[in-house]
């Protein structure tokens, strides 16, 4: 049985998504977040009605503290002035059928107790 090499702890090589272009026809835009992790910047960018209702979900649960997109790019982040706290793109490596993959949620943040959570 070959030994899988170990995953290297920074996240290079992986370029996110810029959030409107795939949107495509779909509804877009940006909600207010009072969770971004910076009281100076609110704006949190959805796709779709399902990511708006996804992040308006995440606004109001008490036990989530701060959360972002996971999937955009950095030049995304920057253009749009986007809180990022915990890096862009939010890379999530993952083996399935003996072969790696990479996961870019649409959020990821923190909870009150410090745990990640995405989705």
């Amino acid at each position: 049985m070959e030994e899988t090499p170990p995953v290297p702890p920074t996240r290079p090589g992986v370029e996110g998504v810029d959030i409107f272009k795939i949107a495509g026809q779909s509804i877009s835009g940006f909600s207010p977040s009072p969770k971004t992790g910076d009281p100076r910047r609110i704006r949190m960018p959805y796709t779709s009605k399902l990511e708006h209702r996804l992040s308006l979900y995440l606004d109001y649960h008490p036990h989530v503290r701060t959360y972002q997109r996971g999937d955009a790019t950095k030049s995304f982040v920057e253009a749009h002035n986007l809180a990022a706290p915990l890096g862009t793109p939010y890379r999530i490596d993952y083996e399935y059928d003996g072969k790696p993959h990479v996961y870019l949620p649409d959020f990821v943040g923190t909870l009150c107790d410090g745990m990640l959570i995405w989705n």
